[in-house]
């Protein structure tokens, strides 16, 4: 099979499109690694509320009679 193209140019037995990439699937990223920043605020914000709980007194106290 010859292919012309333009001023002579001439392509014996060659073999078109044989890089396609139409047909492969691209891997999904899930939100976690497509946004890390976003996902260290939310992480710290929970990480926030949860130290924010009451009963996180008594272990502090406990901590600090130790270290005394």
């Amino acid at each position: 099979m010859q292919i012309k193209i333009g001023d002579n140019n001439k392509f014996n037995k060659t073999n078109i499109g044989t890089n396609n990439k139409v047909g492969h699937k691209k891997e999904k990223n899930n939100f976690f690694s497509r946004h890390p920043f976003l996902t260290s605020v939310f992480a710290g914000l929970i990480t926030g509320i949860i130290l924010l709980f009451s009963f996180w007194k008594d272990i502090v106290t406990n901590i600090e009679v130790l270290l005394k």
